[in-house]
């Protein structure tokens, strides 16, 4: 092992340190160094002279809670896991990534393949997610084992559960479990894998106190190639395992107390020759969080106190992998990956599977692999795909499976004239390039069927707007508006609303309430709770923002609310639909036209204040539960967020009297434009 060295310990100004540093990474690709305190803020940091403070790259908050974990990603970006939020950030601190979860369901330890771009998360309530880290999307969603406190996301998805338990998942299916072994007594810490083998450290039963527990001092080892139980141990006299990761050929173990010890794979077994780090703590400081750079160069340790030890091995330290030089931990020649303590696995053993036998490493790129520097665009359309296929397409993950129409002989693809032909009747219309000659009509779809050209459409190359943004004719087939296919024209998550309905001015208006958090939130907990009133608006409400949460891009509809409008005596006597004896006109006579000619503008204001008053009586149960902090004035959620409060004083000129009244009001005053 080679001689090591603490090149600097400060990472801040002295009154930026009182929040405990969490979580450590380094980059790959750059000499960042990547840190997560309690607070919420995550520093992107360089490496000065030894002995001087870190300089700092770029800071930012990007979340509510501690941020538990952190792990430098390609092209520059880093992934940072909080009680409230998974989030990915540029190296300059914007986000381009973020998905949180509810208060009560934390999430309580992620996995990231750095090679797949992929991230697994888990909540305390038992939810998994697979997201796609550089999309931007969840994949897949799964149920799981409740309070995972460690997860490692390899070629096999490994859990480490609160009961002590390691759990194998095959991350394209995370629901089914491979294998499951019983490590500890108390909860799993920390997971690291090489190859087959998976060490792991956890907790147990504290000796002298009852229903507590306190650090094992066993490192587990655990070969999926054997499910039988564990293959081998690596005790740690005196410490106390909470980190694991496997660098250079050697298992790092980062002890609570405060140091690091890094054993040779190949020697995991023995007492000797093993490299110990112990940085210079607080007198009441403990380590916090650990993490060895992919170089293998340099060790992070962040305490309790604040403060981020870079223990070096080379002076100035290589942190990325490119330029490294190889004078780190480096594994002996001899160096074996079988299982500590044992002769490996017979061949013969029935509880071996033979999809456990891996592959040899390719030590080089494989023939097969097509990179970036061996593509061409030799700007040619894209192949012609029979509709029959689209049609009956069914897709998992990014594969799709389609029954084979038979229309031409096996792994031929027409690029004739006739190809031509067809390729150029698709295209020639406004829409082509949104709808890819699919027809816009699902019951058409089920058949095969290609889209007709519409009359009213012109060339699309003899207008100058783009195609994204041109008026699109929508037209219904005899089985309504459910048949159209709005999937070709919006490619987005948000949904709209239909427009050919009586009422549909609201439209804008819901669409504005909806995309409002708070009032959001609020008609969703009100649509779920036991409400009994047949007329309630917020209810009807609480329903059609579900009806747009869960359309995924499909058009929704206000029918329910715009009928209960109609239904309610007090709706009806303030003149909020279209046609109503009591519609009121402008001054002018013109407006918005409609069913009398009225102006759309007061309309649409009596509207607004009304479902606002409405929702602010009928929510009032609701206040107390969504409230985010105390309001000494008591103000209920809607009056927070659309209104304010007014001070009324009352002067008796007589006696002298004054009296004062507070009261809130709802500032919904609208300023349209003239003529609407």
């Amino acid at each position: 092992m080679a001689d090591w060295i603490e090149y600097t310990q400060m990472w801040g100004e002295a009154e930026e340190a009182a929040w405990p540093v969490l979580a450590v990474a380094a980059s790959a690709e750059s000499e960042l160094l990547y840190a997560g305190d309690s607070s919420g803020r995550l520093s992107m940091l360089t490496l000065g002279d030894p002995g001087q403070p870190l300089d700092r790259h770029a800071s930012v908050v990007c979340a509510q809670a501690p941020i538990r974990r952190v792990e430098a990603l390609a092209n520059a970006r880093v992934f940072a896991q909080s009680d409230d939020a998974v989030q990915v950030l540029t190296d300059g601190g914007r986000q381009a990534f973020k998905r949180t979860t509810l208060p009560n369901d934390a999430f309580t330890a992620a996995g990231v393949n750095t090679g797949s771009a992929q991230a697994f998360v888990c909540t305390s309530a038992g939810a998994g997610s697979l997201l796609d880290l550089a999309a931007g999307r969840v994949v897949r969603r799964s149920i799981i084992e409740p309070s995972v406190g460690a997860v490692h996301f390899g070629d096999t998805l490994v859990l480490g559960t609160s009961t002590g338990e390691l759990v194998g998942r095959d991350p394209r299916a995370p629901s089914n479990s491979m294998w499951t072994a019983s490590l500890f007594q108390g909860a799993v810490a920390d997971i690291a894998a090489h190859r087959t083998q998976i060490y792991a450290c956890g907790s147990r039963p504290s000796a002298g106190q009852p229903y507590q527990t306190e650090a094992d001092t066993v490192v587990r080892v655990y070969d999926t190639r054997n499910t039988s139980g564990p293959v081998g141990s690596i005790q740690c006299s005196d410490g106390a395992p909470r980190w694991l990761q496997v660098c250079d050929g050697a298992l790092w173990i980062g002890h609570t107390p405060g140091y690091v010890e890094a054993r040779r794979l190949s020697q995991l077994g023995d007492d000797g020759g093993h490299l110990y780090i112990e940085p210079d703590l607080d007198e009441y400081a403990e380590m916090s969080a650990f993490a060895v750079a992919p170089s293998g160069q340099a060790a992070l340790v962040a305490d309790s106190g604040g403060v981020l030890h870079v223990w070096t091995s080379s002076d100035p330290p290589q942190l990325s992998l490119d330029g490294r030089v190889s004078d780190a931990v480096v594994p002996d020649a001899e160096a074996t990956t079988g299982p500590v303590g044992g002769e490996g696995v017979d061949i013969g053993d029935e509880s071996v599977s033979l999809s456990c036998v891996r592959m040899p490493d390719a030590t080089e790129q494989l023939l097969s692999f097509m990179g970036n520097d061996v593509q061409w665009d030799v700007g040619r359309p894209v192949n012609y795909v029979d509709p029959a296929i689209l049609g009956s397409l069914k897709m998992m993950d990014a594969i799709g499976y389609a029954p084979n129409p038979r229309t031409r002989r096996r792994s031929q693809q027409p690029f004739g004239r006739q190809w031509r032909t067809t390729w150029k009747q698709v295209t020639m219309y406004d829409d082509s390039e949104l709808t890819q000659g699919v027809a816009k009509f699902r019951s058409q779809q089920r058949y095969g069927g290609r889209r007709t050209p519409l009359a009213s459409d012109g060339p699309a190359r003899s207008s100058m707007v783009p195609t994204q943004l041109r008026r699109m004719q929508i037209e219904y087939s005899r089985f309504g508006v459910e048949d159209f296919d709005f999937s070709l024209y919006n490619a987005t998550p948000w949904s709209g609303l239909e427009g050919d309905m009586r009422n549909s001015y609201a439209n804008a208006l819901l669409q504005l309430l909806y995309h409002t958090r708070e009032f959001r939130t609020l008609m969703l907990s009100h649509c779920a709770s036991m409400c009994a009133k047949p007329t309630c608006l917020s209810c009807q409400l609480g329903f059609l923002f579900r009806m747009l949460d869960t359309a995924g891009g499909a058009s929704c509809h206000a029918a329910m609310l715009l009928q209960v409008l109609e239904d309610r005596p007090d709706a009806d006597a303030l003149a909020l639909l279209e046609g109503h004896p009591g519609w009121l006109t402008d001054a002018a006579g013109s407006g918005g036209g409609g069913g009398g000619g009225g102006s759309y503008a007061p309309l649409a204001q009596r509207l607004l204040r009304f479902v606002l008053e409405q929702a602010n009586s009928e929510c009032q149960h609701l206040d107390d539960v969504l409230a985010a902090e105390p309001d000494p004035g008591r103000r209920r959620v809607v009056e927070r967020v659309f209104g304010f409060r007014q001070l009324t004083r009352l002067a008796c000129t007589a006696c002298d009297t004054l009296q004062e009244r507070e009261s809130h009001v709802l500032s919904v005053d609208l300023d349209p434009p003239q003529g609407l």
